[in-house]
């Protein structure tokens, strides 16, 4: 995959000294959008490409509604520029977005994990696929449930399905690429 074919949008809040790292990585791309809240706009003023929302007034469980309005933005905008595919990853990982953009391939729809826990689902740290498909997968909200976010998200997958799934961590592990840092609570690296 061509990392200029692909359309990346960090989703999220960006108000937090951790996000410096994020936004100073990868302000000056093209095809980088950062799709966020009003909140968080001073931080993104350098960046090259960026979208700012009001936040939707009902958050949802764990910010659902937050997390499907920003992707949303993120996938029109891309769609506007014509990009062909998206990947999706949240304002609090950073990771070597080329090299794992090389790893990814059609016809499949990647998910960075697969977690057993209340049933099973698919994590959405990390999200690609063709721009179509994305569209079709993040077509879902606004809740107003007690219903997590990876839930709702593996409920549309199984809702919509046509595409194999591929898991990013895995691929990451076997090719050594160990360095993908997530911002939660301090600076740790996950893998």
């Amino acid at each position: 995959m061509l990392f200029d074919e692909c359309c990346v949008i960090f989703q999220g809040n960006f108000d937090g000294d951790y996000h410096k790292p994020i936004i100073e990585k990868y302000k000056n791309y093209d095809n980088i959008i950062f799709s966020s809240w009003r909140e968080s706009e001073k931080n993104l003023k350098e960046c090259k490409n960026y979208i700012i929302d009001e936040l939707p007034l009902i958050p949802g469980h764990s910010n659902i509604n937050y997390q499907i309005k920003s992707t949303q933005n993120g996938i029109e905008w891309a769609k506007d520029k014509s990009y062909k595919y998206v990947l999706k990853i949240r304002s609090v990982i950073l990771i070597d977005l080329k090299t794992l953009v090389s790893f990814l391939e059609e016809p499949y729809v990647y998910f960075s994990a697969y977690h057993l826990w209340c049933g099973g689902y698919l994590c959405e740290h990390i999200i690609f696929s063709d721009i179509e498909y994305m569209e079709e997968l993040w077509n879902i909200g606004p809740y107003n449930d007690n219903i997590f976010p990876e839930r709702h998200l593996t409920n549309r997958f199984l809702q919509i399905y046509k595409k194999p799934v591929r898991y990013i961590f895995p691929i990451l592990y076997k090719n050594n690429i160990t360095k993908l840092y997530s911002f939660w609570n301090e600076f740790t690296t996950i893998l």
